[in-house]
């Protein structure tokens, strides 16, 4: 059975490379991984008819969200994608990104596949510190988190500190064992963020150990041995398994984005 990890942290926060860093190091371990976000969802409905009111174009590459029913329509999808990958099989872990304003009734709403084996990994940063990096990654950036979001919703929807309550309570309310929430605060260097990554991964990767893989991972991937730490091992196979994995979830979706 699959192992959901979740991440969440306001826009900005450095998640999505978390993830994608997490991502590479398990799939370095031959374990079967896929990463679905709520934004590729949003995207679909903010070109969906019933739901471009919903909407607003900003200046640059993406939108801001007048209707918070959307993203309520959007948390609906996404636990539908949960079912549906859980019921699969297919595999070991599944990483969810979706960042919101606060978190105990958006994982309410997500009570039914959430399970005491799953893990959260809260990545958060200052609103100011993620307002630069939303504003320096859509200047002249070509990756996949270019995506703009305006500061008029970064200062009114993101603005809620929950580092207090997501690093102090959370767990103990989800009924979750403390130490699988891992909350990392993101104000520093790239590598900083890598080494509390590798450490959340290497504990994940333990409790992975203690049951089957599913599906195989292609054969040209790496293999670390179970009993050693995860080492940072880029290869072409890892760095394509993103794509992969959410091409094969969602055929049709054309545009590719992260937070």
């Amino acid at each position: 059975m699959s192992i959901n990890v979740y991440a969440v942290g306001r826009s900005g926060s450095g998640k999505s490379t978390a993830v994608r860093y997490m991502q590479r190091l398990i799939d370095a371990r031959r374990y079967s991984t896929i990463y679905i976000k709520d934004y590729t969802i949003l995207l679909d409905m903010s070109k969906e008819p019933e739901h471009q009111a919903k909407f607003r174009s900003n200046k640059r590459v993406g939108f801001d969200i007048l209707d918070p029913s959307a993203y309520d329509i959007a948390l609906e999808r996404l636990l539908e994608q949960i079912k549906y990958l859980q019921s699969s099989k297919e595999y070991d872990v599944i990483f969810i990104e979706f960042a919101r304003r606060t978190y105990k009734e958006p994982f309410d709403k997500l009570s039914e596949v959430l399970r005491n084996k799953d893990y959260i990994l809260f990545v958060e940063a200052s609103l100011e510190i993620c307002m630069e990096r939303i504003d320096r990654r859509t200047t002249g950036y070509c990756g996949e988190d270019r995506h703009y979001i305006s500061d008029e919703i970064m200062t009114s929807y993101f603005s809620v500190d929950n580092w207090p309550y997501m690093n102090d309570d959370f767990a103990k309310q989800l009924g979750l064992p403390l130490n699988h929430l891992k909350a990392i605060c993101n104000e520093g260097s790239e590598t900083m963020l890598k080494d509390e990554t590798k450490d959340y991964a290497n504990f994940i990767s333990l409790a992975l150990n203690k049951q089957p893989k599913t599906a195989p991972q292609v054969e040209n991937t790496p293999e670390i041995s179970p009993a050693q730490p995860i080492e940072d091992i880029e290869t072409n196979n890892m760095e394509n398994s993103y794509s992969r994995d959410v091409v094969k979830l969602e055929k049709e979706q054309a545009v590719l984005v992260g937070d």
